[in-house]
Parts: structure tokens; C-alpha cells; sequence
């Protein structure tokens, strides 16, 4: 472990702004000072947890931070009855995230923040605790205040995690609610007012928690420097990375919070959450656009009674949304999208043609024959039953398939370890600086389907975000 102030701090967060984490670290600073060399990267976005983390390595890698802080305690949360659950699951996924963010190549510090949450105020705090936790909600002196038992668990289920990979954490818990069955009588009023999101003092309070911490570290700095050497602290052993992530990306795209730009069209910004965005793209449902908040996303929201296509566009291309990427010897697609309890949200199917030499990208692109022997598609649903709406990735892998002779595509040759060796296909430049002879050029098709959502309104309105698209 070194000491060095010329670092800069990625903040990986869940369900606060940009670090790496979710909403309650989008708020958080994002910059650099002038007099010093520190520099603070939020990539933190409403919503993320553990899952959707891993299926956005790839942009976490590429900043190389010297400190990562990750938050995900808010977005951890569950309902009482499943917490066993929901501890297994915050193991298993903490565990590989924190693991394989401990071994980056440039083997950055790794802090785990943790939170907890409570329900605060009438009639919104009782209600919020209640179905959470019916039955179960216990309170403090102040009669506004409501907590749920499995609010305060988030670090606990954590804990194990943590160890086996070296990782310290940052406790804004343990600092003002130590014990689970003694809350401070001013716990909702001081210490988190608010429901899952508490209002601003109480992110300077935690902020400075973690400023404690660089501090304590900083004074025994040459006490940890001296376990280091002394080996008494191991690095973790790296785990074989998952089938579901991509690392050393090829074609790498997501929308990001709060940041207008389209990134399959470097040229082009959003005009907001509007369906006529200057975005949009001609002679299709799909635009870049922010429907909340300033979550953008590429979005097609369709009434399946009233469904207008442009004159000389079809359905199927007024549905559709294309993309050029290239896949390399992973042959692996990361497909992000907002998964949501929202009855408007649809399926989506995915498919891959050959990729046309027109330059722009069209959803009216007239090269439809699927690529690959058997023709396979993808359905892949947004919607879920819980009460949440949460970025999550999908991982569709290509391995075992083989390309149509027709399509006059090969997959990258590659030796024993994954190295390519040479591939047969088109040639095109990208996001990617890693592509030429290791990868292929295809084109990634999306398309909503119409009547697959659970909307029962009279508009029967069909809708899907998609949020980012990462290949390797």
C-alpha cells in the first residue's frame, strides 16, 4: 500500500450520484480543485447495485482510480420476509465485485461506505415501514420515526465479503446507530431524515465520516505501510471472472446520469425528457432522452392502439433500434436496461445481421437476415414484480454459436488463453481502441415488442429503456 495525494477517487455508489454506487451518491461532488492535484470521478447512478456494477466494470477500469469508495447499502434493502435472501445475495455479488475491483491492474484502495435507512414522518414514514416490514416496525422516542429491522443489516451481510478480500470500510452506521436495538432517540429527526433518500445535512455528516477515515489512515500511515511489508495483510486472490462480465471491453456505450450526450451519436445532445427530442432517431420510436430525474436512456414508449409509423417506414423498422459493434474472442454481449414493476414495462428482442458500410447507423438499415446458424433471438424482459426500479444488466453469450457461411463472417482464431490470432469480417472504428484483427463488426438489433408489457390502461402504452451496450 502507498501513500500518494496525487490521486484521484472514483465513488462507485448505488443509490447516491457518482462515485460508483446508486442514487444516494449521484449528488455527491464531481471534479477537480484547482490547488491540488485531486480529482473526484462520480459515476454513481439512481438504482445501481451490486449487479448492475458488474455489468459496467468496463467503465470503472477505465478511469484507473487510485480509491474506489463504493456505496450500496440503500439499494441492499429488502422486505422483511426476505432478508435470508437477500443476505446470500449481497454476499455472493459483494463478494465478486469487491474482488475483482481489488485486483484492477493498477490495484487501486477499495472503500466499502456503508448507510442504513429509515421512514421518517406522517403519514409517508408509517406507511413506507409498514410494507416494509407489517408487523415488525419498532420505534424510537420520537414518534415520527419508524425503522425496519433489516434496514440496519446492509454492513452485516456485507462483513464477510469485505474480509476475504482485505477491503476496509467506512461506517456511517456504526458511527451514529452501533447497535441495532438502541437507535439514538434523534435518529430520524438528525441522523437520516428522510426515507431511503434523507435530506442534505445528512450527506455532509457522512461525507465527513469518510473524511475521518482518510484522516486515520493518513495518521498511521507508516504503521499500515510496516503491515504491509510485514505481509500480515494479504492481497485477495483473484476469482476467475464471471461468464456475465466483460473486462477488456471492445465496443463499450452507456447513457450516464445527468449527461445529455448520446453515446452512439457523439453529435448530438438531448433537449431533455421530451418524445420530439432533436435525438430522435428518423423513422423510429426510439430517442435518447431522460425520462426522470435526468436518467437518460435510449427509450421507446409506443401505444400499441395508436402506433403511427412514419410514411414508408414499417412497423418492424419503426420498432427497431440498430447498432455497429464489435465483438471480440469473448464473444460476449453486456446489454444494460431499466427493469422496473412499472406496468408499461415490454420485452425487447434481440438479434445480430451483418453490419452495412453506410457509415450512420439506421433503424431503417435494410440488412435483416440473422447472422448466426438457427437464426436464435433474444426476449428480454424489463419488467419485475418487486416495488423497485433498477439499471440491470443481461448477458447474452455467443460462444457456441457459429456464423452463416452466407454471411462471409469468421470468428476471431484464438490460442489457448483467449489470445486472437486473426479474423475474417468488416472493418470499422468504434469506442473501442483495442479492435482490428481481434474482433468482428456486426450490427446489434433491438426491438420493442408490441403487447408484451402488462399495461392495461386504455392507451395499452409498450415501453423500453435501454442503458448501455458493452462487448468483449
Amino acid at each position: 500500500m502507498t501513500v500518494n495525494l496525487n490521486f484521484r477517487i472514483l465513488f462507485q455508489h448505488k443509490d447516491w450520484q457518482k462515485i460508483i454506487g446508486g442514487s444516494m451518491t449521484t449528488g455527491w461532488v464531481d471534479g477537480t480543485w484547482p490547488a491540488s492535484s485531486l480529482r473526484v470521478i462520480n459515476l454513481a447512478g439512481g438504482g445501481a447495485d451490486e449487479v448492475a456494477w458488474l455489468g459496467k466494470l468496463d467503465l470503472v477500469m477505465e478511469v484507473e482510480p487510485d480509491i474506489i469508495l463504493v456505496e450500496s447499502a440503500v439499494n441492499d434493502q429488502c422486505d422483511y420476509h426476505n432478508q435470508d435472501e437477500r443476505a446470500q445475495f449481497v454476499h455472493q455479488k459483494s463478494f465478486s465485485l469487491l474482488n475483482l475491483l481489488m485486483n484492477f491492474p493498477k490495484k487501486p484502495a477499495v472503500i466499502s461506505v456503508e448507510l442504513f435507512r429509515t421512514s421518517y414522518g406522517e403519514p409517508v414514514g408509517s406507511r413506507d415501514a409498514a410494507r416494509h416490514c407489517r408487523g415488525h416496525v419498532f420505534k424510537t422516542s420520537d414518534p415520527l420515526c419508524y425503522l425496519c429491522p433489516q434496514w440496519w443489516k446492509p454492513q452485516t451481510w456485507r462483513e464477510n465479503a469485505r474480509n476475504l478480500n482485505s477491503v476496509s470500510h467506512a461506517s456511517y452506521r456504526d458511527a451514529v446507530w452501533p447497535v441495532q436495538n438502541h437507535p439514538p432517540d434523534d435518529l430520524c429527526s438528525k441522523y437520516w431524515s428522510g426515507l431511503s433518500h434523507p435530506e442534505a445535512g445528512v450527506h455532509a455528516m457522512v461525507a465527513s465520516t469518510i473524511f475521518f477515515q482518510f484522516l486515520v489512515v493518513m495518521e498511521k500511515k507508516h504503521a499500515l505501510l510496516k503491515l504491509s511489508k510485514q505481509s500480515l495483510v494479504s492481497a485477495p486472490k483473484a476469482i476467475e471472472t464471471p461468464k456475465n462480465i466483460c473486462l477488456d471491453h471492445i465496443s463499450s456505450y452507456h447513457a450516464k446520469q445527468d449527461d445529455p450526450r448520446d453515446p452512439f451519436q457523439d453529435d448530438i445532445i438531448s433537449d431533455g425528457n421530451h418524445t420530439n427530442s432533436k435525438n430522435r432517431y428518423v423513422g423510429s420510436c426510439w430517442s435518447f432522452r431522460a425520462d426522470v430525474k435526468r436518467k437518460y436512456g435510449w427509450i421507446c414508449e409506443v401505444s400499441r392502439k395508436n402506433l403511427t409509423a412514419p410514411s414508408g417506414v414499417t412497423d418492424h423498422e419503426y420498432l427497431r433500434l440498430t447498432k455497429k459493434l464489435r465483438i471480440g474472442g469473448d464473444r460476449k454481449i453486456i446489454m444494460s436496461r431499466l427493469v422496473s414493476y412499472d406496468e408499461r414495462m415490454a420485452i425487447a428482442q434481440v438479434w445480430f445481421t451483418a453490419s452495412s458500410n453506410i457509415g450512420v447507423d439506421s433503424p431503417t438499415n435494410d440488412s435483416n437476415e440473422n447472422i448466426f446458424q438457427g437464426d436464435p433471438v433474444w426476449n428480454i424482459s424489463s419488467w419485475h414484480q418487486d416495488k423497485t426500479s433498477i439499471p440491470q444488466p443481461y448477458a447474452i453469450q455467443l460462444d457456441e454459436l457459429q456464423f452463416k457461411d452466407s454471411s462471409q463472417i469468421q470468428w476471431p482464431m484464438t490460442f489457448q488463453g483467449g489470445d486472437v490470432t486473426n479474423n475474417i469480417g468488416s472493418s470499422s472504428n468504434n469506442s473501442s481502441s483495442n479492435v482490428g484483427s481481434k474482433s468482428v463488426e456486426v450490427t446489434f438489433n433491438l426491438k420493442i415488442l408490441l403487447g408484451s408489457s402488462r399495461s392495461i390502461s386504455e392507451s395499452q402504452v409498450d415501453k423500453f429503456k435501454l442503458l448501455g451496450v458493452v462487448t468483449c
